[in-house]
């Protein structure tokens, strides 16, 4: 049986749920700072590597919530949380980056959170010569202009390219991060 919201809020905290465990030790990776020219708060990290492990495939945090099977049993996995039992080919489809959504309140750094993780995946991708993916920010047209500069203040000069993909005329996109 799926558990309830306020039954999933009493147990767990904001707090617990911001630190999912994980299998990776990317709480300790260092920000590069050939991209990314500012220094991230303690929460700030903590989300960073969350993300992070959203990103890659094979990443940790996302299959801690599902329970495998017995063999023998009549299905593969069921999610902890919802209680929804999944196909075995469905399951292979948690091995795959599962991406997500940013979504916190006024002042807490999702600018800088976003820009570091984009920086970090360029960064690390590139090292290990895989090519990272872009990434779409999507906001109201009020905000272009504050992204970009944003943008500037957390990014080294010349590091990110954002293209910004609005009315008429829209650019190509396949050269930009952002």
């Amino acid at each position: 049986m799926p558990l309830s919201y306020p039954a999933l809020l009493s147990l767990t905290s904001k707090q617990n749920l911001i630190q999912l465990p994980s299998g990776s030790d990317l709480l300790m990776m260092t920000l590069p700072h050939s991209i990314i020219q500012t220094a991230l708060l303690p929460h700030q990290k903590t989300r960073l590597a969350s993300f992070w492990d959203q990103e890659i495939a094979n990443g940790q945090s996302s299959r801690n919530l599902w329970a495998t099977s017995p063999p023998g049993s009549t299905f593969n996995a069921r999610h902890i949380i919802t209680a929804k039992f999944i196909r075995p080919f469905e399951f292979l489809l948690t091995n795959t980056p599962l991406g997500g959504l940013l979504v916190d309140d006024i002042g807490l750094g999702k600018s800088i959170q976003a820009i570091a993780l984009i920086g970090t995946c360029k960064k690390r991708l590139n090292t290990n010569s895989q090519w990272s993916m872009p990434t779409m920010n999507i906001f109201p047209p009020c905000l272009i202009t504050n992204r970009q500069s944003e943008i500037s203040k957390h990014a080294q000069a010349g590091a990110l390219q954002a293209k910004i993909y609005h009315g008429p005329p829209c650019h190509s996109l396949s050269e930009a991060e952002i």
